[in-house]
């Protein structure tokens, strides 16, 4: 008995990845899902040679300003500047072109600095900040796709009769399910890869256009923290996607539903007890604050000095500590267990719901 159980279960778990890569509606959402990131990834860098010009404009003028005589430097001056070994005009009212170059130089030498802080480690445009911005920026199409998918392979089988057929014929509601999860890990594996591969490349080009004199610091270990973060998310929504599937039994029904909750817990991502109001209020018992609260811990950590507790991640508001977030240690758990009560009522109520043909 077990034997043909295993059987039945590799046996559908094999055509059910076969409908997903048979699936037009798949290759669509991944094509989608690559334009998206590439585009959002991109967008926190857009502000960088706006940055870059208003900097170039201040030095044009202080440029007019010191070939007219007045001594302007923008930022401080060198140690071994002293204004009175270079007066700018000589006793006869006349600029003293020599010393203006000095001024000139002092003034690129800062402005050349400023542009470097912007790409330096941890600067505003840093290839490791920009990366942290962009997974912000693409995570909510990553639920939407995922929690998309799931709906479509779960309520498919409700419209064709199939899933009916196949309990006539002995196989058991179990099976079933779980060869449905085997497919949409296997898409959440995909949409996962495809998310990080076209963030990375997007940041990649992005990086290369600003010509910075600071190498991308792009780390091991921040792709495995994107990888299995974007798995872990995509894998509870989806989790989320099949149970509003099976419950309502209606593609339509299912996603209207499930977007709708999940752009509220997406929302939530961002919302946490230290803000005001109701969402405020409920944020800690929510799916979307504890993974709010993964994505703060693993790409958006507190520098150190801030005293920290095992389950509280401290974050800096208006200047003063505030335990806003859960700490990973906490919040990864949690996480998990919404997962798994999502798996659970997949298969409890599959298990006892009228299949109609």
């Amino acid at each position: 008995m077990k034997d043909s159980t295993k059987n039945a279960f590799l046996q559908l778990s094999r055509i059910e990845i076969k409908k997903l890569f048979r699936n037009l509606t798949f290759y669509f959402l991944v094509v989608i899902l690559v334009l998206l990131v590439a585009y959002l990834s991109s967008v926190p860098a857009n502000s960088y040679q706006p940055r870059v010009q208003g900097l170039e404009s201040q030095l044009l003028v202080t440029y007019d300003l010191i070939e007219r005589g007045h001594p302007v430097l923008l930022g401080g001056a060198p140690d071994w500047f002293n204004p009175e070994d270079y007066p700018l005009i000589d006793s006869s009212g006349a600029v003293i072109l020599e010393n203006a170059e000095v001024y000139k130089q002092i003034n690129n030498d800062n402005f050349q600095s400023q542009i470097d802080a912007y790409t330096a480690e941890e600067g505003e445009y840093s290839f490791s900040n920009l990366i942290n911005k962009g997974i912000r920026q693409v995570v909510l199409f990553l639920v939407i796709f995922s929690l998309i998918m799931a709906v479509i392979l779960f309520t498919a089988d409700y419209r064709n009769g199939s899933y009916r057929l196949m309990v006539s014929r002995g196989v058991k509601r179990s099976t079933i399910v779980t060869s449905k999860f085997m497919a949409l890990i296997v898409a959440s594996v995909i949409f996962t890869s495809v998310t990080a591969i076209t963030l990375f490349v997007s940041i990649v080009v992005t990086y290369n256009n600003f010509n910075a004199v600071n190498p991308a610091d792009f780390s091991i270990l921040q792709a495995g923290n994107i990888i299995w973060v974007f798995l872990l998310i995509s894998l509870v929504y989806m989790a989320f996607g099949s149970l509003m599937a099976i419950v309502l039994a209606s593609a339509t029904s299912a996603l209207l539903g499930g977007l709708m909750i999940a752009f509220h817990s997406v929302g939530l991502f961002y919302i946490t007890p230290c803000d005001q109001g109701f969402l405020a209020t409920i944020s800690p018992v929510t799916l979307g604050h504890n993974i709010g609260s993964i994505l703060q811990a693993v790409f958006d950590p507190v520098a150190g000095g801030v005293g920290t507790s095992q389950f509280v991640e401290t974050v800096i508001v208006g200047g003063q500590a505030e335990q806003c977030f859960r700490n990973l240690n906490l919040a990864l758990p949690l996480t998990i267990v919404y997962a798994s009560v999502f798996t659970f009522l997949t298969y409890l109520i599959f298990n006892k719901k009228e299949l109609k043909g």
